[in-house]
């Protein structure tokens, strides 16, 4: 495109063939942002609806307010970095009775879209398949999320490895729960009860 004064903030943009996005561009002021180069191929579009930028290839598509959508066969890039999100609190999840009536849980480091966080289960009351729930700290999702956990070293209270794993059996726009589950054992619910002392370790991405 040709360099054009710049947008005001919410406008749209709109990009043929090859060019650049710079960031006052998107009403950043001059001079803020370098350039984020696009190559779109013959014919391409680049184009904006209510501030969004959307990136697509032969066809003008169009998206909702505040998003990024790339219209294409594929999309190569070196490194996706998902660090913009509100941090992730303890107070962003809640535990079922089931990991037991002491139970904590800490070393929350994330956000929204990947996280750490490891659970202890203290004191009595221990029962089969516990749940955790996350309530998303930066609100409801267009669409329901694909939550990934997977277990990052869950020892017993004398150091020893579990064979745990953690089912999302419930999926929504601003929530998910996990049930902890055997990875070991058979039947209909793998069932696993927690041991005080047992120490849940997790990792997670979350793909929209």
């Amino acid at each position: 495109m040709s360099r054009t004064p710049n947008n005001t903030k919410g406008q749209d943009l709109v990009v043929l063939s090859t060019d650049e996005i710079r960031g006052e561009d998107f009403g950043a002021g001059t001079g803020n942002g370098g350039p984020l180069p696009l190559t779109s191929g013959a014919g391409g579009t680049v184009s904006g609806n209510s501030g969004n930028v959307i990136i697509g290839p032969g066809a003008v598509v169009s998206g909702t307010v505040g998003e990024v959508l790339i219209n294409g066969l594929k999309t190569r890039t070196n490194r996706v970095q998902h660090d913009l999100g509100t941090g992730l609190v303890v107070g962003d999840f809640a535990l079922s009775a089931g990991w037991g009536n002491t139970a904590t849980l800490d070393s929350v480091v994330g956000n929204d879209s990947r996280f750490l966080l490891q659970i202890t289960s203290g004191g009595t009351g221990q029962a089969q398949n516990p749940t955790l729930t996350l309530t998303y700290a930066d609100g409801a999702w267009p669409n329901a999320p694909f939550p990934l956990m997977n277990d990052n070293g869950t020892v017993d209270g004398a150091g020893g490895y579990l064979a745990v794993t953690f089912e999302i059996t419930t999926r929504t726009t601003t929530q998910a729960v996990w049930t902890l589950r055997s990875a070991a054992a058979t039947g209909s619910t793998n069932p696993y009860t927690p041991v005080a002392g047992d120490i849940f370790k997790m990792i997670c991405h979350v793909l929209g």
